[in-house]
């Protein structure tokens, strides 16, 4: 089958700035939307989402997010504002955020452990852990994947699937 098209309308019909990104899992395909939109308190809004072969696409934003590889790090770079630098293995998870010239992380942050019931901790990652994927890159989102597993003493090894998620209009990540 063709790839299907995508198009986000507003309440008045007006084509939104969407993309769309396909994550294919085995037999099914995970669709990813990204868009922008601000609500005020209480505010409600209702999209129309038009899917299929024949949908003429909506508009498409051409400046955002890119992904640059240097080294032992990757950068998401939304230009000329907010540079996030982690490392490509999966492991500690943002090592900087520079904006407006200045660093607004000291790093290493945010890191995975997983704590036994007798206290002790294994820390997820690390230099032989596996790279992170790109699972999507636009100029709206960037998504990274990553797998690692940790065996703690006596025990099955411990799967984790970790995904750091960049939209556009935000400083923030979210880690799922």
């Amino acid at each position: 089958a063709r790839r299907p098209q995508f198009r986000l309308l507003d309440e008045q019909a007006r084509p939104v700035v969407l993309q769309v990104d396909a994550q294919p899992q085995g037999k099914r395909v995970r669709w990813w939307l990204a868009f922008s939109v601000t609500l005020a308190p209480f505010q409600r809004r209702v999209f129309s989402l038009e899917v299929g072969p024949a949908v003429r696409p909506g508009p498409r934003r051409e400046r955002g997010h890119a992904v640059k590889a240097t080294g032992t790090r990757l950068q998401v770079i939304n230009a000329p504002y907010l540079t996030w630098s982690i490392p490509r293995r999966v492991g500690p998870f943002l090592q900087s955020l520079e904006f407006g010239g200045h660093e607004h992380l000291r790093g290493p942050t945010a890191r995975l452990e997983l704590k036994d019931r007798g206290g002790r901790s294994y820390q997820l990652g690390g230099p032989q852990a596996k790279r992170w994927r790109l699972v999507r890159k636009g100029p709206l989102a960037v998504t990274l994947a990553g797998d690692s597993s940790v065996t703690p003493a006596g025990r099955d090894a411990v799967a984790s699937h970790v995904e750091l998620d960049f939209p556009v209009s935000r400083s923030w990540v979210r880690l799922d």
